[in-house]
């Protein structure tokens, strides 16, 4: 039977760190919007973020900030903000907490199609592979008959959006390691006294 308060914390911190559900991720992201519709611009899209993935639900939440650029070069943005993704069923939403225009030569308004503060769906996760480890990958590979706003894209022709998440954990500090350790030593040493 654990007497010490402080063994009892030590033993909790153990079952945590190694039974870890919620694992600290870092994310990139790549992506493009094509279409084979005559003077369509094309779209880039590179981002970074960091945040957590739970192993057990599946659920995988994260700061990002990503750069999109039209491929001839019309515009470029880049928007912050927040991400939840059930990666079980390929399904999230994000939401934009701030964009900033580098380039927009016939006044777009880019920023405007991503509002400040509303929850937006993601596109749907076609495959996710993610181990209980926090590391992999989540595929997205849609083709639309619509525009973002809804209005129909003209037959016969569709967009295609493909984009590509790389997850992968970060390790826990060794000095988190070391702590546990030096509880277990500390529990051992009032043991024997």
């Amino acid at each position: 039977m654990l007497k010490s308060p402080l063994a009892l914390i030590g033993l909790l911190f153990l079952s945590i760190i190694s039974n870890a559900a919620i694992i600290p991720v870092s994310i990139t992201t790549t992506g493009s919007f094509s279409s084979d519709m005559p003077n369509f611009v094309g779209e880039t899209s590179s981002g970074t973020g960091s945040g957590y993935y739970d192993s057990v639900s599946g659920l995988l939440e994260y700061d990002f900030q990503a750069t999109s650029t039209s491929d001839v070069e019309l515009y470029q943005f880049t928007l912050f903000g927040s991400s939840s993704i059930d990666t079980f069923a390929g399904t999230g939403s994000f939401i934009t907490t701030d964009c900033t225009v580098q380039l927009d030569l016939y006044g777009f308004g880019v920023c405007e199609y991503n509002p400040i503060g509303v929850s937006s769906p993601i596109y749907p996760i076609s495959s996710s592979a993610i181990d209980e480890q926090g590391n992999g990958v989540m595929l997205t590979s849609v083709t639309r008959y619509t525009f973002l706003d809804g209005s129909p894209i003209p037959a016969p022709y569709s967009m295609d959006i493909n984009f590509t998440y790389n997850v992968v954990s970060i390790p826990v500090p060794a000095a988190a390691w070391l702590f546990s350790s030096a509880l277990i030593g500390l529990v051992g040493t009032k043991r024997k006294n």
